[in-house]
């Protein structure tokens, strides 16, 4: 691509009204975005490996001429290689059956009518080209006679090779074909093939149904029979059980569990009463006939006396007797006094007689206790011996109960097994039933594969095949280059837009300079209509850049402005020239100093001599006056690069430019550098030690992706300031009105 030059025509003309190309909300304080440096430490987006369409079609458009020409080129080589290649035409015979979708019937749909269609549609192609068919084929003594066949050492392998069956389109229209060189014989042959294959296919429904027919009825014998024994083996338990409801059998369960339950209650209360008893009857027998009068305490014989009336009446007589012998002991003056001693024999009479009566009281009580012992223990005998006959008995009702609930449980079970199974045979039974009925009727239903056409003998040849395979063949041959050359140009990753310096490498965009009209832009416009846009578009566009710089200037303090690129011809002297030339029409003064020693290039931008320059001062054989060169009214000058050689090199390498660079801040306003490219030599490595920013230069269509990143990659490891970078070579509508076709008219 033709790079952008300073010529007489633009270097030093009037800016029209600057047009700043940055995009809004960016700042300018350096070159990489802050995500693409802190929040994103890995490679940018734009180095991803995998290609998209987008990026593909981008790709190829860069090289659409030669993708264009080798894919003519082996797309007509692959299509005649294929037309060469295939065969030539033969004639083909085909025949045309209808194979239904489903099984045509006379009124009832059976199993057979619900197969999957794409199966049976395989199953036949199979069956055509199946070994039966075609001996059968073969076997007619017609066939055997066609030179076709006698000249084939395997016609049955030949033929399943050869015969073609497909279903047309998807649809349900069975073709067989045949191509050959002989078209009565491949007439034949397909008819042959087509009546064996309906023989066949006829003779295996027809079979097939038969035998179905007669399975179906075997099996719908079995099942009635089993229904049978089941209806048995029902009535065999419900005679067991008592019945064959459900309902009635839960019924039944209930009631005997509930007896069950109530037997089991009265057994329980009655072994607690017998327990007691067999206590109360222990300790009965444990206690001894003699032992049990010692067991009247004197508090109940005292209240046995009280209860007799004669002890009543000698204690009153007792009483009476007692009071007379103390009257008697007070009027008596003598201790012996007879009346005195009367009474007192008296009183010991009835104390013997009241002994007499308390002795014969106790051993009647005592004789009492006896006798009621006796009574007591032989009543708690036969009690004891009464529940427990009881127990017998209620253990054996709960017994038989228990095995009566048992026999219920179990009859119901097998009743209820019985009689599902008869529900799911019985529902089974009648699907059977139900499709051997319908398999009897029909029986008599239309085939389900007819013949549409009978092969007739071909009269052209068929070239379509070869005409489809040639063409798939090149226009496979042409995708394929195309997507190789696309593929390629894109492994190159070459910037094609501004965007992919800015989202895809998170580089800022000071600035893009337009591309020169190329030639097809020149026929749509007079010649010199379209070098005057450009060149109003390529001030505005550099005027635009050096508002960015400007405006660094005035926040960092940069003077000093290195431009540089990745590779050589990415148009980094010509930034370099038109920068420093808008910076002086802005009236800065401004010096463009050469540092490419080793390819310069910016003195044949003003054609004047090389020598002396940069290289000079390097080596000490000039001063900075000597090498300083005016070139645009006293604001513009220029310092060559001068002949290089190893001790220019060394000294560069030694900060041997560093005391330039600060003459040089003393004397100009800004000092624009144009360098040798990063990646090929170390000498615009060195020369960044010593400026105050990088300005990377990036030209459209030629500039590489990885390159630029591994670029600014070292750049940034040695802590060089980068304000951004400037995209040549956009694309402008060179014939379509713009601010400054109103600029150009007024002046």
């Amino acid at each position: 691509m033709d790079q952008p030059e300073i010529t007489p025509d633009n270097f030093g003309t009037e800016p029209h009204p600057a047009t700043v190309n940055l995009p809004a909300g960016r700042s300018v304080r350096a070159g990489f975005s802050s995500h693409a440096r802190a929040e994103d430490p890995g490679r940018p987006p734009g180095l991803s490996s995998t290609p998209d369409l987008l990026s593909l079609l981008q790709a190829l458009r860069r090289r659409w001429v030669l993708a264009l020409f080798a894919g003519v080129l082996l797309a007509n080589a692959a299509g005649f290689s294929v037309w060469y290649a295939i065969p030539p035409a033969k004639y083909t015979a085909r025949a045309l059956l209808h194979v239904s979708t489903y099984q045509p019937k006379v009124i009832f749909d059976t199993a057979e009518r619900r197969a999957e269609y794409h199966t049976y549609q395989r199953s036949q192609v199979t069956l055509i080209k199946s070994r039966r068919v075609l001996g059968a084929a073969l076997s007619t003594p017609s066939v055997a006679e066609l030179e076709t066949v006698r000249e084939t050492y395997d016609p049955i392998e030949w033929l399943e090779g050869e015969l073609a069956v497909e279903f047309a389109g998807g649809s349900e229209f069975l073709q067989i074909s045949l191509s050959g060189k002989r078209p009565k014989d491949l007439a034949t042959l397909v008819n042959s093939v087509t009546e064996a294959y309906l023989r066949t296919v006829e003779t295996a429904e027809r079979t097939g149904r038969s035998e179905r027919l007669d399975s179906l009825k075997k099996l719908y014998d079995s099942y009635m029979q089993s229904l049978e024994k089941k209806r048995r083996r029902i009535r065999a338990l419900a005679e067991e059980v008592g019945s064959n409801d459900q309902e009635t059998l839960a019924l039944k369960q209930q009631y005997n569990l509930e007896m069950v339950a109530s037997a089991r209650r009265d057994l329980m209360s009655l072994q607690s009463e017998l327990r007691r008893a067999q206590v109360e009857m222990a300790l009965l027998e444990a206690r001894d006939a003699d032992e049990v009068p010692k067991l009247l305490t004197t508090a109940e014989i005292e209240e046995l006396l009280a209860q007799d009336e004669q002890m009543r009446d000698h204690r009153e007589d007792l009483a009476s007797i007692t009071r007379q012998l103390a009257d008697a002991s007070r009027s008596s003056r003598k201790g012996n006094d007879p009346i005195v001693i009367a009474f007192r024999e008296r009183q010991r009479a009835m104390q013997k007689t009241m002994d007499a009566r308390r002795q014969y009281l106790t051993t009647r009580a005592e004789r009492d206790m006896r006798d009621r012992h006796e009574e007591e223990l032989n009543h708690l005998k036969d009690r004891v011996a009464i529940l427990k006959q009881i127990d017998q008995v209620l253990r054996a009702d709960i017994d038989k109960m228990g095995q009566e609930s048992q026999a219920i449980n179990r009859g119901t079970l097998d009743l209820q097994t019985h009689q599902d199974e008869i529900v799911l045979t019985s529902e089974v039974a009648k699907k059977v039933g139900g499709e051997v009925e319908a398999l009897e009727v029909e029986l008599g239903a239309k085939p389900r594969i007819t013949q549409i056409d009978r092969a007739e003998v071909p009269r052209t040849k068929d070239e379509l095949k070869q005409l489809k395979a040639s063409g798939i063949a090149a226009l496979a041959a042409f995708a394929a280059t195309l997507l190789g050359i696309s593929f390629w140009e894109f492994q190159a990753r070459r910037i094609s837009t501004t965007d992919e310096v800015v989202n895809g490498l998170g580089m800022r965009l000071i600035g893009s300079l337009p591309a020169p009209p190329t030639r097809g832009r020149r026929l749509r416009s007079l010649p010199a209509e379209a070098d005057r846009r450009w060149q109003s578009l390529l001030v505005e566009s550099v005027d635009a850049t050096r508002t960015m710089i400007l405006h660094l200037a005035r926040v960092s303090g940069i003077r000093v402005v290195m431009i540089t690129s990745a590779q050589k011809g990415e148009g980094k002297t010509s930034l370099a020239g038109h920068l420093a030339t808008s910076l002086a029409r802005a009236g800065r003064r401004t010096v463009l100093v050469d540092c490419d020693l080793r390819n310069p290039s910016a003195h044949r931008l003003l054609d004047i001599p090389q020598v002396p320059g940069t290289a000079e001062l390097l080596r000490g054989e000039a001063n900075l006056d000597e090498v300083t060169r005016p070139v645009l009214a006293g604001e513009l000058f220029i310092i060559t690069a001068g002949r290089c050689d190893t001790l220019a090199v060394q000294a560069l390498a030694q900060d041997g430019l560093q005391p330039v660079m600060d003459q040089l801040r003393g004397s100009f306003d800004f000092v624009i550098v144009d360098t040798a490219p990063v990646l090929p030599v170390v000498d615009s490595l060195l020369v960044s030690q010593h400026v105050d920013a990088v300005l990377f230069s990036i030209l459209r269509g030629v500039s590489r992706l990885p390159l630029v990143y591994t670029a600014c990659e070292r750049l940034s490891v040695l802590g060089v300031r980068m304000i951004g970078a400037v995209v040549s070579g956009t694309q402008y509508d060179a014939g379509g009105p713009g601010y400054y076709d109103s600029a150009t008219a007024e002046a």
